[in-house]
């Protein structure tokens, strides 16, 4: 027990310091560490370990009282004398404790609001949550196999554990509403989600799992009736959190930074990861079953873990529609909400099929060196690639092409309903949707494949590089090095295309930010109504050039890209695109850019000279220049 306590302690800590150094960064609290900070850490840190040694104390000997009929006393003296002591001695000493803190918190109101009380009180509870749902389970199964009269070992312990630690997380609970703030709060509560989430997921696939053995087998699991219990009371426990925390708290809470980091990573994440990984686990074995190579199992061993893996599937499946679901009015506040969502899936298809491909690439060096032949069949591997290719290549290409649809115009519901109503979009705080630009999402996207398959391209070929000297110095270099090496070289073949991939999607639609001052910095002079500067905006043209941004149906070829850099630089971004023929145009908004009437008709007339090229036209910032002219500059590839 005290060891559970303790890893269960240290978990929590790491847990919800994270969660606090995240809510810090994006409340901008920063305060220098005093000495009153670590009067603080001893003060909660002692009422922590006070809390501990009450629970365990009072846990001992409850236990003995509910357990007695069972002949629970025969347990040593020792622990008896031991669970005494900490009930006697830590039970007033803690008592003290809460008074004297309380005491402090009503003189210098300051206290409530610290970040260690918080961290405290929800470590505390946390604790004594996860200590009493993992006592539910063999408190169930004893209730259970007690009233059906079966001859079950006696557990009063766990009955015993589920109500001090019970109570210890009610206490806490309710201190935690009573003097914590929501912002202090929020931690807490996703923290105790999350652990109802996993809960709820175990329960489930342990219920379907003994469930479907039995129903197989013809036999109850275990040998009794109440081998269910076990996934029942897991089950039951997360529904108790899961209404406790989520339901009645979290839910409502505001669409800030740390509820879409649940939602989104840990919900619709980790339930599609579960579903993927378990629907491809259970094909697998399908296709092993009917075209791969089995050996001499038996079908009942085969498919044992068939009903584990069709529990996991629906638990999966049910996670991830049910947060999708409750992202669905988010997504209709947020465009970045819904770019972070594509981007994630997107991301998770991207990793089933890198997978796959690296496992394709192993299979096909097992199949060129039978005689060295070790492990799963090569057969049984290929198979496992291409049920991962299968799985993940729709995933990552449908999901892909919409993010790429979303962020190049094609599908931008969320941009249009800000041109539409800017005030309202730009303040909609609910969904998180405040500072980030629809170009950052992707930016990241792009860069953390990057660096992933080139972290994994780079580790792989040190691996390879590390199989191939070892060989080289033994006398043994053939065909079993590269065996040996086989799933660092289909890692590394799969990061190299991702890496190639991923790279040449960014050269292609970054290469502005790259441009070569060819001509760079080339004053355009586009004034509002001054016309005599056209012609020198057709630069080295023979004669002045009109294109007209009107003529939609007379289009003109302009350059490859161009990039319109202001203020507010849509309006000529649909000019060119309306002029322009087969012209890929873009356009950044840069508040501190002063708006700048540029003259269309001339800037049209000059990129129609550089057809074929690539350009960036900025708008300087000058807030003293005149509202009604300005330059505007071009940087030409």
């Amino acid at each position: 027990m005290i060891a559970g306590v303790a890893v269960a302690a240290v978990l929590l800590t790491a847990l919800v310091a994270l969660i606090a150094l995240v809510a810090r960064r994006f409340t901008h609290a920063k305060r220098p560490l005093g000495a009153s900070d670590v009067r603080e850490f001893f003060q909660y840190a002692l009422l922590y370990g006070l809390y501990v040694i009450v629970g365990i104390g009072a846990t001992e000997l409850l236990g003995r009282v509910f357990g007695a009929s069972a002949d629970s006393w025969d347990t040593s003296d020792s622990a008896l004398a031991q669970a005494l002591a900490f009930v006697v001695i830590g039970t007033p000493l803690l008592v003290v404790a809460l008074w004297l803190t309380s005491r402090l918190q009503r003189s210098r109101p300051d206290q409530q609001r610290s970040s260690l009380y918080a961290v405290y009180l929800t470590v505390t509870a946390l604790t004594a949550l996860l200590v009493a749902a993992s006592a539910v389970s063999p408190t169930l199964t004893f209730l259970l196999g007690g009233a059906l009269g079966n001859n079950v070992a006696a557990d009063g312990g766990s009955l015993a554990t589920v109500v001090v630690w019970g109570a210890i997380w009610l206490v806490n609970w309710l201190i935690a509403e009573r003097t914590l703030t929501v912002t202090q709060n929020t931690p807490h509560l996703l923290s105790g989600s999350l652990i109802a989430v996993l809960y709820l997921v175990g329960g489930f696939i342990t219920t379907v799992g003994d469930s479907a053995s039995t129903l197989w087998t013809g036999a109850v699991v275990y040998g009794t009736p109440t081998a269910i219990a076990g996934g029942v009371g897991t089950l039951l426990a997360g529904v108790l959190i899961w209404v406790r925390y989520w339901i009645s708290r979290a839910q409502k809470l505001e669409r800030g930074p740390l509820w879409m980091i649940f939602t989104l990573p840990v919900g619709v994440g980790g339930g599609l990861v579960l579903f993927l990984g378990s629907i491809s686990a259970l094909v697998w074995s399908v296709l092993v079953w009917f075209i791969g190579n089995t050996g001499t199992t038996s079908a009942s061993d085969h498919f044992a873990a068939a009903g584990s893996q069709v529990g996991a599937a629906l638990a999966g499946g049910l996670v991830w529609w049910y947060f999708r679901t409750t992202l669905g009015a988010t997504f209709s506040l947020s465009s970045n909400a819904r770019r972070l969502y594509l981007y994630l899936m997107a991301g998770l298809g991207l990793g089933a099929l890198t997978f796959g491909v690296a496992t394709v690439v192993v299979a096909a060096i097992e199949a060129l060196s039978p005689s060295v032949g070790v492990g799963m069949s090569p057969l049984n591997t290929l198979l496992m690639g291409l049920v991962a290719m299968g799985v993940g290549g729709p995933i990552w290409g449908v999901f892909w092409r919409r993010a790429t649809s979303l962020d190049t115009g094609e599908v931008r519901e969320g941009d249009q309903a800000q041109a539409a109503n800017p005030i309202q979009t730009s303040d909609s705080t609910q969904a998180g949707d405040r500072t980030t630009p629809p170009e950052a999402t992707r930016r990241i996207y792009l860069f953390l494949w990057l660096w992933l398959g080139a972290i994994a391209a780079v580790v792989s070929l040190v691996s390879l590089a590390v199989t191939f000297f070892q060989d080289l110095v033994l006398g043994t270099l053939g065909i079993t090095t590269i065996f040996t090496g086989r799933f660092a070289l289909g890692a590394l073949v799969a990061a190299g295309a991702v890496v190639a991939y991923h790279a040449a999607v960014y050269r292609s639609e970054y290469r502005p930010e790259q441009l070569d001052a060819v001509e760079a910095a080339t004053p355009l002079g586009v004034a509002n109504s001054d016309k005599q500067h056209v012609p020198s905006l057709v630069g080295e043209s023979e004669g002045p050039l009109t294109v007209s941004s009107r003529s939609e149906d007379r289009r003109v070829p302009g350059p490859r890209s161009v990039l319109v850099v202001g203020s507010s630089p849509r309006g000529l971004a649909n000019q060119i695109s309306r002029a322009m023929e087969d012209t890929v145009v873009e356009e950044w908004t840069d508040a501190d850019i002063f708006v700048i009437p540029s003259q269309s008709e001339a800037v049209l007339a000059f990129l129609a000279q550089k057809a074929g090229r690539d350009v960036l036209l900025v708008e300087p910032g000058q807030p003293e220049a005149e509202a009604d002219g300005g330059e505007l500059w071009a940087y030409v590839r």
